[in-house]
């Protein structure tokens, strides 16, 4: 079995058989004491000899197992060899892909139960046809560890190293190649500087080659330092940018350099769209279209939609093609003029809105026969969602990858009554699940 250690020492060890998963994909199982135990890369199925390496309390422990004893029917080969030596990115990758989604299913059914209160069977999940090189985009560590440069996914205690991501579109793919023995070759002499730690993002449009962005907190080792290893990458173009933390990042951040091509082209209903490369994208490239379409497959065809969250326009571009007009808002500004760039004569109206204030939200004007919301991970703001419960249309339709999110502001929303939960599968191999969830006004 990938991920067993020979031993931790002396420690007691237990015999655990595992029965669900958590929200991280790591394997739940019960000591015999009672207590909760969380162990990566086990499954529900196995049993496991397991110890013990912390305990959050006295009624949940993580343990890390030592021998698998008997493995889950369900339980298959890791294809990436990156897995076996401790990534993190694709933890459901050992579990076959119909156990993997009736899995999600009902760890999102039980999230709206348990959080939410709401209880309400999901239509049968709509599966991803690529269950691998899906992503438009990744976002990687870059960091020296015990005197070695190391570019990979960050996990728990340091960064897990890769030299390719299966996740992500080949052409990424290639990209980390290079770079990963760029930073290597580049970084021989530079081993006595602190970064302060990095995180680059790779991603690539419908048409065109890959570009790049790296967001720095510090200025060590230099910029100079960074550009050169970014030029080895074999990218379009790529931007340095600083950042107050990497927290932060996708907020307030300082083009200190930039090179070559720095914009991806996406399709968005009949149109294309060209996006600065930090602008938020579905990163399902197999299912980004599918997704518009059962978002909106219910909404009156030739209505008026209400888009918040709507970045560039995804689903507004979808929308106005069957005749229909869309007020389109949303904070970033970069994704607001993309969008509004590409309309030609369409019937969407692209604005700058902060969807924090309730002041903003309450300058909208008109009626509309549905709205589409898409927030961030954490849920809806305050302010949108007092107006919704106030003001909203009569038909609502909620996008979310977040099902704990996603369950609390269902509660928020008394006055609409769910229609049906649309689970779609955006994330292959990850324990990530998109929904949408159509509601009516009670």
């Amino acid at each position: 079995m990938d991920r067993m250690t020979e031993n931790i020492g002396n420690a007691a060890t237990y015999e655990v058989l595992f029965t669900d998963l958590n929200s991280e994909g790591d394997g739940v199982g019960r000591l015999a004491d009672g207590r909760v135990v969380m162990v990566e890369g086990t499954l529900p199925g196995d049993r496991a000899t397991v110890g013990l390496i912390s305990t959050a309390n006295s009624k949940i422990a993580r343990g890390e197992a030592i021998d698998l004893l008997s493995a889950s029917v369900n339980r298959k080969e890791h294809l990436c060899p990156h897995y076996a030596e401790g990534c993190p990115a694709s933890p459901l990758g050992v579990l076959k892909y119909k156990a993997a989604l009736e899995w999600k299913v009902n760890h999102l059914k039980e999230t709206l139960r348990r959080v939410g209160g709401v209880s309400v069977e999901p239509e049968e999940c709509i599966a991803s046809p690529s269950g691998w090189r899906y992503r438009d985009r990744v976002e990687l560590a870059v960091g020296m560890e015990e005197g070695v440069w190391k570019i990979g996914y960050r996990k728990e205690l340091g960064i897990a190293p890769i030299h390719n991501c299966l996740l992500a579109d080949d052409r990424i793919g290639q990209c980390i190649k290079t770079l990963s023995a760029a930073l290597t070759k580049t970084s021989a002499n530079q081993k006595s500087e602190d970064p302060g730690g990095a995180v680059v993002r790779l991603r690539v449009g419908d048409i065109g080659r890959v570009v790049g962005t790296l967001y720095i907190a510090s200025l060590q080792p230099g910029v100079k330092f960074w550009g050169e290893w970014l030029r080895q990458g074999n990218l379009a173009g790529w931007e340095i940018r600083k950042v107050d933390s990497m927290e932060s990042r996708h907020g307030d951040s300082k083009i200190l350099v930039a090179e070559g091509v720095r914009s991806v082209t996406v399709h968005a209903g009949d149109a294309q769209v060209t996006l600065p490369a930090g602008a938020f994208t579905q990163a399902n490239q197999s299912l980004r279209k599918k997704l518009a379409e059962e978002a909106l497959r219910r909404i009156p065809v030739a209505g008026r939609l209400l888009d918040l969250y709507s970045g560039y326009g995804a689903f507004s571009y979808e929308y106005v093609r069957s005749g229909g007009s869309s007020l389109a808002i949303d904070s970033d500004r970069s994704s607001i003029e993309a969008g509004r760039k590409a309309v030609d004569g369409r019937r969407i109206e692209f604005v700058i809105g902060n969807l924090n204030n309730s002041q903003a939200i309450s300058a909208i004007k008109g009626t509309f026969d549905a709205a589409l919301v898409d927030p961030p991970y954490g849920g809806l703001s305050k302010a949108v969602l007092s107006w919704l419960q106030a003001k909203g249309p009569r038909q609502l339709v909620y996008l979310s990858c977040h099902p704990a999110a996603l369950a609390r502001d269902l509660k928020g929303l008394a006055k609409y009554v769910i229609e049906s939960v649309q689970p779609v599968d955006m994330f292959p191999q990850t324990p990530d699940l998109e929904t949408i969830v159509r509601m009516k006004r009670g």
